[in-house]
């Protein structure tokens, strides 16, 4: 599970994932399918499963997960992005009594404030009622 698990550490957020999962009561052919997408604070997999024979309808769900990203995933999605290129650009900054890395100094406080507000807004809409989640999507 080792290597599994590394590759998992560096999904994507935003990333649909799906699986069958494993249950020692369960034929290996015959597990379900299950569908999950990566968010900031994890892989979230959904409650539902589906049966091997209905491929097909799973299919056409992770292809709806893939097309319709929730209000809450593509602000997850946002934050990630600005959070990497915080790191990409503190990446990018040799020299401390440049200009270049003053400038980039700039840049950075940028993106940590939207990085910023795009958290306020996932914390609110995590924190809203569930129907007012649900109606976000």
């Amino acid at each position: 599970m080792g290597a599994v698990q590394d590759r998992l550490d560096r999904a994507l957020v935003g990333t649909v994932l799906v699986r069958c999962p494993v249950a020692p009561d369960i034929d290996p052919g015959l597990r379900p399918w299950q569908a999950g997408r990566v968010h900031l604070d994890g892989i979230h997999w959904e409650e539902k499963t589906w049966p091997r024979e209905d491929f097909i309808a799973f299919r056409d769900h992770v292809a709806h997960l893939l097309e319709a990203p929730s209000r809450l995933e593509q602000l997850e999605w946002r934050h990630a992005n600005a959070m990497t290129l915080i790191r990409d650009t503190r990446q990018e900054q040799v020299d401390p009594d440049s200009q270049e890395f003053a400038d980039l100094e700039t840049v950075i406080d940028g993106f940590t404030a939207v990085a910023a507000s795009i958290q306020e807004e996932v914390t609110a809409l995590k924190s809203s009622p569930p129907e007012m989640v649900t109606a976000a999507r």
